[in-house]
């Protein structure tokens, strides 16, 4: 009676998911057992049989049980088993990969059961091994307490399982993660003796640098700076993470201090986890003021281009930033100066700041500016080159040589605006070849040709204004794409557009032409072609502006007309209410979709409870049946 009642259960909750081996039968390269936070506590088993039918043959299987014990204070799912049997003098063979899709306990013990099918090994119940290969943690970084607490546990864990969980956590971890912020702040703070005598000797104080990094915000970049000046405190515990490094390479732990074993890469590591924008700024700050992080900062921005710290200095900081540079007057600081400049920025006197730089460096940066795109600097730069006289008089005349004007003018001045107005001439007009190019192109639909146009264009495009035109004609090919029904051109070419940093939106118009893609591209709904597209919408809602999200919406709910439809029309009209929360065709399909669904599953739940009923009774007449006719 059990064992027909066991394996009815099983066939109608159906398997857990599993995975074979493989033909060599060998084990994972990094597991746990009976280490570290989360182990495996029990192993028992045995064979039973079974039949499907009263008269059927009896079938042989092997149920098992694994007991994990979860120590950590949070539950835990997406674990993974990898059961066998220990052969004599050959090791452990594996012989089944267990994905649970069970939700384990915290603190305290889960267990698992398996049902072996015929054949299966005879050892497997004489020598059965269980070891755990991974885990992941239920739990919102943002806003559940204590979960830095865990981190730090597991990343000092015996268990190597722990350890990479700790390890591959911080991937998804960023500034939004309040809490974990606020406690890291705290534990660096008090040092790497308060947090190795709370979590034990070995690579936790290292970890929580690099935890630190994912989840800082610029206010924490003097804070991972100042960690080079106590060197000597954190040195005892490099040999642990060298001793790791070792051990177990590949580990994901490994992987994540994979620039070396030593503070100064671990820093540096740390700083750049923390996202550009944010870093950047307060690096800028230290670089460019006196203080005692100057040289390590100003070695950290030279990884990223001038014009890469430009766009990230844009924004509300941009003044702030300016007015630190300027008062620096360091003569690498005259580039970055000229970046934002052009860009335009509110309260800072540009000339004044030109005009205290060191004059080599500035004067070369005034001569290298001619031509291209200075926006709100050009009267500026060109005032600047004509209050210099003699001192640029030399280069200037050198580089009007090279373009072949003759009659170069005597005066400065005369000399820099002819000059300006020459190599702006030159630099439009070989963009507008290109442009024109292209639309010979599209007029063939060569997308190749056109995108490769645009590429080499696109090397010497500088300044705002020739960027923007390239934006507009990239948006163009893709459009052209979107009509011909050209998935891979249109993705080719929204992917040359660059997506706008988080609260900003393109300068360009790209709206008409990003629009008129979307449309072509739904009208592919009927054609049931939406998987291919669907890639190709997601690049176009990243670079839309905010004020089009609306018409976005429209197209979509346009598309895919009106009434009853599956999950894929419900999808669409997610996406629709997504952009626009005041789409009411949007919101009445995604209500009556969903009032559907609970519909659906309330009759599904009521047969199946039905279904349960029928089998007790057809169970129980057919046991009073045989009851009746042995009486009889």
């Amino acid at each position: 009676m059990r064992r027909f009642f066991l394996v009815a259960v099983l066939l109608f909750v159906g398997p857990l998911s599993t995975q074979a081996a493989g033909e060599d039968g060998a084990p994972s390269r990094y597991g746990q057992v009976n280490e570290g936070q989360v182990r495996i506590t029990g192993i028992s088993g045995r064979v039973s049989k079974s039949r499907e039918r009263s008269r059927g043959p009896w079938k042989t299987y092997y149920e098992q049980t694994i007991t994990v014990d979860n120590r950590i204070g949070l539950e835990l799912f997406d674990v993974k088993l990898e059961l066998g049997y220990e052969r004599l003098n050959s090791g452990v063979h594996v012989v089944r990969r267990e994905h649970s899709s069970i939700i384990f306990n915290a603190r305290g013990p889960t267990p698992v059961g398996l049902i072996y099918a015929e054949p299966f090994p005879e050892a497997l119940d004489q020598n059965p091994t269980a070891v755990l290969v991974g885990y992941r943690l239920i739990a919102d970084p943002a806003k559940t307490p204590g979960f830095t607490r865990t981190l730090l546990l597991l990343s000092n864990s015996q268990g190597r399982v722990d350890v990479a969980v700790a390890a591959e956590t911080l991937s998804s971890l960023g500034p939004d993660a309040t809490l974990i912020r606020e406690d890291v702040r705290r534990w660096v703070a008090d040092g790497p003796q308060e947090i190795a005598d709370t979590f034990g000797l070995g690579i936790t104080p290292l970890y929580a640098l690099r935890l630190l990094g994912r989840v800082g915000t610029g206010e924490d970049v003097p804070v991972l700076l100042s960690v080079l000046k106590a060197e000597e405190d954190y040195a005892e515990y490099l040999p642990s993470l060298e001793a790791l490094r070792k051990e177990l390479p590949d580990h994901p732990m490994t992987n994540l201090f994979a620039s070396g074993a030593t503070l100064e890469h671990i820093v540096e590591d740390a700083v750049m986890d923390l996202q550009p924008a944010l870093a950047v700024p307060a690096l800028v700050a230290l670089a460019y003021q006196d203080g005692p992080h100057r040289n390590v900062a100003r070695g950290l921005l030279r990884k990223w281009k001038a014009e890469e710290l430009v766009g990230l200095l844009r924004g509300p900081g941009a003044a702030d930033a300016l007015r630190v540079l300027c008062a620096s007057r360091a003569p690498d600081a005259v580039p970055l100066v000229m970046g934002l400049g052009v860009t335009g920025v509110d309260g800072v006197d540009l000339k004044a700041c030109l005009s205290a730089m060191p004059e080599k460096e500035t004067n070369a940066a005034l001569v290298g500016a001619l031509g291209e795109e200075l926006g709100s600097l050009e009267d500026t730069v060109l005032s600047l080159l004509a209050a210099r006289g003699g001192a640029v008089r030399a280069p200037l005349r050198a580089r009007a040589s090279k373009l072949g004007m003759k009659e170069a003018a005597a005066d400065t001045g005369a000399l820099a605006r002819a000059l300006h107005a020459r190599l702006r001439s030159d630099r439009v007009g070989a963009l507008q070849e290109t442009l024109d190019a292209v639309d010979g192109a599209l007029s063939e639909q060569q997308f190749d040709t056109a995108l490769t146009l645009l590429e080499k264009a696109a090397t010497d495009a500088r300044g705002r204004e020739p960027r923007e035109k390239l934006a507009v004609a990239h948006a163009r090919v893709a459009q052209a794409a979107a009509r011909a029904r050209d998935v891979s051109g249109v993705d080719k070419a929204l992917e040359r557009i660059e997506v706008p940093e988080a609260g900003r939106e393109h300068e360009a118009g790209l709206e008409p032409e990003l629009t008129e893609v979307a449309r072509a591209l739904m009208s592919q709904w009927k054609d049931g072609r939406m998987d291919r597209v669907d890639p190709q919408l997601e690049r176009v809602e990243a670079r839309v502006k905010a004020a089009t999200r609306p018409e976005l919406a429209r197209i979509y709910m346009d598309a895919i007309g009106e009434g009853r439809g599956g999950w894929e029309r419900a999808a669409y009209a997610k996406r629709a209410l997504a952009l626009d929360s005041g789409n009411v065709a949007a919101r009445q399909y995604v209500e009556e979709y969903e009032r559907e669904k609970a519909r659906e599953k309330w009759l599904w739940s009521l047969a199946k409870v039905g279904g349960g009923f029928l089998a007790v009774g057809l169970f129980l007449w057919f046991l009073v049946s045989k009851l009746s006719a042995a009486a009889a």
